[in-house]
């Protein structure tokens, strides 16, 4: 089978009404960089005159961004507003990802401090053991120490009792 091709075109209005194509095609994935999914926008002008072409990406957190000059300006432009208006990067999915990230960091977080508190665990049951054998070679020589002062007392008893 010959592998398809697809080509997609959006009209985009501006705030004076006016309406432009756009193709759009995705961010291959090289070019997204820490972001979760992008798309290239082209403004499908007379060939004439060279194409603005604007990437409109979707970061991990569910924030939108646009390379144009008005988002640089207003931080929202017409179209990163169109592709979420459209469905192309639907406002659900958005709030869905910010939320798990949310949720994702605050795991993070508790994983880390249970790690942490995991080390401090070990360490004193590092300390405990070491303090546990340093007690019994105490007792053992305490013990020893109780048999060899036992056996003079015993024998001078012994010899008391024979004399």
């Amino acid at each position: 089978m010959r592998p398809r091709s697809c080509f997609v075109q959006m009209w985009i209005s501006n705030d004076k009404g006016e309406k432009a194509c756009y193709s759009l095609r995705p961010l291959p994935s090289d070019e997204l960089g820490q972001s979760a999914a992008g798309f290239f926008l082209t403004k499908l002008l007379d060939r004439s005159v060279p194409s603005p072409v604007y990437a409109v990406r979707v970061e991990v957190g569910g924030m939108v961004s646009c390379n144009c000059p008005q988002f640089g300006i207003a931080n929202q432009c017409k179209h990163a507003d169109s592709l979420v208006a459209s469905g192309v990067l639907p406002v659900g999915l958005l709030a869905v990802l910010q939320s798990r990230t949310k949720v994702l960091d605050e795991v993070e977080v508790d994983a880390k401090r249970q790690a942490a508190t995991v080390a401090n665990l070990q360490s004193a049951v590092a300390t405990l053991t070491e303090q546990r054998t340093y007690l019994e070679q105490l007792l053992e020589e305490a013990q020893d120490l109780i048999v060899r002062l036992e056996k003079p007392k015993a024998h001078r008893v012994a010899r008391a009792k024979a004399a």
